[in-house]
């Protein structure tokens, strides 16, 4: 096998490859960028993250008590410098500007990680598996503190491979900084201690090893090894410097309660990579063909040619491979882990391939920088919203918000957990929520068991809302997904508001009972449609199912389900024309609708 030049890229010999090279790079990475940007913003925790910057700048600090939700629990663990920037750039320039902030965010993830691998794999030569490794942490790089936080790990992980590629003590001195302001920044700053201390250890075993193991265990990685050790114990101690101290580092078992309860802290199965991840998958696959397959190339750490990694590698494969597997939205520190090494040891054969087929230069080296533009479309075919400037509305309860606004319902509320975000968000602090998306620090572990409980369960419903002196209830309406059913089976709520998304519930016999003429008779937000529809037929109850179908379409004229509701009201009656207006407006929602037959075949009847 011939060696290599040099300058370790054949590309850098043609002036022409360089131009295509980097012009369709440059394109790509645009194009990344821009997807990124526009992905509209629907993280579930992020609204609570704002409500909470607020309140920070508002009271120029951190507060002992929690002044969201009603229980008050004083705060063992917050975000600040995030939650105070994501903030600021709302209020400065709305949705527009965190989307470009998580943008910006993204940007430098990508740029640390090709960073840190430039100088062994060539720009054209590690992109497409740097392009795989973005595009399976793409649908998790969403704008909320997380994002933030994986910048912050890849560019730790630049700082620790430019100390050992350069052994410059400076590189090493910027460790604690950056794990104080990431402490302060979010909670994954475990990871970044746990890759502090592999790479102490490392630096410990290269010194003892004595040149032994020379791919494995490099000498010069050993040289100033109690240095090493003292930089990476400091920024360990650095990371103590947050509102939880060292017990910050204990997140991960806390998080553990939401294992089963929220679906990114699920561990991936092979179905779901095949099937929802399939870039998360096909790393998966490099990463295994690039441990046992690839080689050190020149000017990389270690030795070069060797088919074995420098050990600190082998840990950080294995880390990332342990973050995959224990939940998906550790994906993407886990691919940002992984990436720079993939592309070293996978680069020396797209090197190899240019050097002896002059011919296909061009195309293998266009193709080689032109799979960023295959991130760009993964990352809006995977992003979870759609593409645009604002927030997801099918994520929000915002119809809702405004019902609330305008009937200022009295009393404390339930409400669905992942809702509790926006809600502090928009009704903070006329409002304060039962529970939202802090469930690993914030709120009382027995408490959000029981809040799940009532979600599914009518009297441990009843039993809750008793106790805490619930009025008034939120939770999720979206059809076909269930939930609220503690709250929609209870006798002693009625439903006054009904969206596509969202429905509102008041106590009949609270300060809220004067809202109750005005809601709902027989109507739930979990009613069944077929069910509904053979009562209209019937005629059973029918001036309670015209008045509820036509006050469903008039709180949500924009809901197919509403439509249906109204036009099955209608027929109930017998009124034509608002049968026939009900029945066009659902035409006009939901073209080709099942039931826009079996309607008008029963009116007929």
């Amino acid at each position: 096998m011939s060696q290599l030049p040099a300058a370790g890229d054949p590309l850098a010999r043609d002036r022409w490859i360089r131009v295509v090279t980097g012009v369709l790079g440059v394109l790509g990475g645009v194009a990344a960028l821009v997807t990124v940007a526009l992905r509209e913003l629907g993280d579930f925790d992020l609204p609570w993250h704002l409500a909470l910057g607020r309140v920070f700048v508002a009271e120029h600090g951190i507060p002992d008590a929690d002044p969201l939700a009603y229980g008050g629990r004083p705060i063992l663990a917050a975000e600040p410098i995030s939650d105070v920037l994501l903030y600021l750039c709302a209020r400065a320039g709305g949705p527009l500007a965190l989307q470009l902030l998580g943008a910006v965010a993204v940007s430098a993830t990508a740029a640390f990680a090709m960073l840190r691998a430039r100088r062994a794999a060539p720009a054209g030569a590690g992109s497409p598996a740097r392009a795989v490794a973005m595009a399976a942490a793409s649908p998790w790089l969403l704008v909320r503190p997380a994002v933030l936080s994986v910048a912050l790990l890849s560019a730790l992980l630049l700082l620790l491979g430019l100390d050992r590629r350069t052994r410059a003590r400076r590189w090493l001195l910027g460790a604690a900084p950056l794990a104080l302001v990431w402490a302060n920044v979010h909670g994954f700053v475990v990871i970044g201690v746990v890759t502090l201390v592999l790479y102490a250890g490392y630096a410990g075993l290269c010194r003892l090893a004595h040149d032994r193991w020379p791919a494995l265990l490099p000498r010069a990685h050993g040289d100033d090894a109690a240095f090493t050790v003292a930089a990476c114990v400091a920024a360990v101690l650095a990371s103590f410097v947050n509102r939880a101290g060292p017990r910050l580092l204990l997140g991960p078992a806390r998080a553990a309660a939401d294992v089963g309860h929220i679906a990114e802290w699920m561990p991936p199965n092979a179905r779901f990579l095949a099937q929802d991840e399939p870039a998360a998958l096909a790393l998966l696959v490099l990463i295994a063909v690039a441990l046992l397959l690839g080689r050190e190339p020149e000017g990389s750490v270690g030795r070069s040619g060797a088919r074995v990694p420098p050990l600190f590698d082998i840990g950080l494969a294995v880390l990332a491979l342990g973050l995959a597997a224990s939940a998906v939205r550790l994906i993407a520190p886990a691919a940002v882990i992984v990436a720079p090494i993939v592309a070293r040891r996978t680069a020396r054969w797209w090197l190899l391939l240019l050097e002896r087929a002059p011919r296909l230069r061009v195309l293998v080296a266009g193709f080689a920088a032109a799979t960023t533009l295959g991130f760009a479309g993964y990352a809006a075919a995977h992003g979870g919203t759609e593409l645009g400037v604002g927030f997801y509305a099918r994520n929000y309860p915002e119809r809702a918000v405004r019902w609330i606004e305008r009937a200022a319902p009295a009393g404390r509320m339930w409400n669905f957990l992942p809702y509790g975000g926006w809600l502090a968000w928009r009704l903070h602090p006329r409002y304060q929520v039962l529970v939202d998306g802090r469930t690993g620090w914030q709120h009382d572990p027995a408490l959000v068991v029981r809040v799940r409980q009532s979600e599914v369960d009518v009297a441990a419903f009843d039993a809750l809302a008793e106790e805490l002196g619930v009025q008034w209830a939120v939770t999720r309406a979206t059809e076909g997904e269930g939930h609220g059913i503690g709250l929609a089976g209870s006798r002693a709520f009625v439903m006054v508001h009904l969206d596509d998304i969202t429905a509102v519930y008041v106590r009949r016999d609270g300060p809220n009972a004067p809202l109750v003429p005005d809601g709902y008779r027989v109507l739930r937000h979990l009613t069944d449609p077929g069910r509904w529809f053979q009562a209209a037929r019937g005629g059973e109850r029918a001036e309670d199912l015209d008045h509820d179908g036509a006050l469903a379409l008039e709180q949500d004229p924009t809901s197919s389900r509403a439509a249906f509701f109204a036009a099955c009201g209608a027929l109930a009656v017998h009124d034509r024309p608002r049968f026939d207006a009900s029945l066009a407006a659902l035409e006009a929602l939901a073209p080709g609708h099942p039931a826009l037959g079996l309607l008008r075949g029963s009116w007929w009847r």
